[in-house]
């Protein structure tokens, strides 16, 4: 591991209790303000018949998967299958302290809860896939340019109805 990454990681641990630090932190760096309106469309939909899928920074992916680039930062994704035993999953992030994810990825990746509400028949049905990503993104053009736009490509190809954020 990286002299970078080991600071990032005691960095992460040593501003978790203070999440108020974190924010004005963000808020000060960020490269990139939203322009226009939010767009919007109402959900109307009944969850019982939705298609729903998570989008998580939590730096998940499949071991035959390769991990993010956590020194440069890393805007691509990795898609994950929505029938995936979470035990199998590894987290490449020095970003944030990844104990607890690590311990329950449910935290960050909730595909055993949401597998549970469309038992329950509480939601419809799971994506096929769903997407992770490595949170600390500093090239914000190529977030923007391509990796946002193919997974948003996936998730209307896979019909998404409900799409879960989870930052990490």
């Amino acid at each position: 591991m990286s002299l970078r990454a080991v600071v990032d990681r005691a960095v992460s641990r040593l501003l978790a209790p203070f999440p108020d630090v974190s924010r004005r932190w963000a808020e000060r760096s960020a490269t990139a303000r939203a322009e226009g309106p939010v767009p919007w469309t109402a959900f109307t939909k009944r969850f019982a018949d939705a298609r729903v899928a998570v989008v998580t920074t939590g730096g998940f992916h499949l071991p035959d998967q390769p991990g993010f680039d956590c020194d440069r930062g890393d805007p691509s994704f990795r898609a994950i299958p929505g029938d995936v035993d979470l035990g199998r999953l590894a987290i490449t992030h020095t970003h944030y302290d990844t104990r607890d994810a690590r311990q329950d990825p449910n935290i960050l990746l909730p595909l055993d809860r949401l597998r549970e509400l469309v038992d329950e028949g509480a939601m419809g049905s799971l994506a096929p896939t769903h997407y992770s990503l490595m949170g600390y993104i500093p090239q914000i053009g190529a977030l923007v340019e391509e990796t946002a736009p193919a997974m948003a490509e996936g998730l209307r190809r896979e019909e998404v109805d409900v799409l879960l954020l989870t930052p990490a």
